[in-house]
């Protein structure tokens, strides 16, 4: 073989067993991995340490710091409940007062007709996994396929 091409070479002659130079291995460097190439074991080095996505304080959004539903909250203390368990004492009166975050986004859609229906199997089962698995076969099928597009479920009817 003349050696021609790349540096790695077939063959046993010429120093270090072929005519591309290196051993058995086939290739140069180690790579932490006996001449095979590739990155050391034991992964690199990561992407560092994880942060709070926004270390300043929070601020609540001006919608829940307005006072636009309390009328609304006044007319829910005129509804009469039955006593079956024990009403909250003092709602909002004790305690220390925190800022919480959580993942809350406001979502805006068109003014349009949502409907809501209720599917019901029988016989039913209580099995969690086979109405999951009628939902998704009924969401497939060719006879549902006109309202698939428009349609969402929560796996359980």
């Amino acid at each position: 073989m003349s050696g021609r091409g790349s540096e790695r070479g077939r063959g046993r002659g010429g120093p270090e067993g072929g005519p591309g130079g290196y051993g058995r291995g086939g290739g140069g460097g180690d790579g932490g991995r006996d001449g095979r190439g590739g990155p050391p074991r034991g992964g690199g080095t990561g992407r560092g340490r994880g942060g709070i996505f926004e270390a300043g304080p929070a601020v609540l959004d001006s919608r829940l710091t307005s006072h636009a539903d309390d009328a609304l909250i006044e007319s829910f203390k005129k509804l009469t409940v039955e006593d079956e368990l024990p009403l909250r004492p003092d709602f909002g009166d004790a305690g220390q007062s925190v800022v919480l975050r959580t993942n809350y986004f406001p979502v805006e859609y068109k003014k349009a007709k949502i409907f809501d229906y209720d599917i019901s199997v029988e016989p039913e089962t209580g099995i969690k996994r086979i109405m999951k698995r009628l939902l998704a076969l009924m969401m497939t099928s060719s006879d549902f396929a006109p309202y698939a597009a428009f349609a969402s479920h929560d796996n359980m009817k």
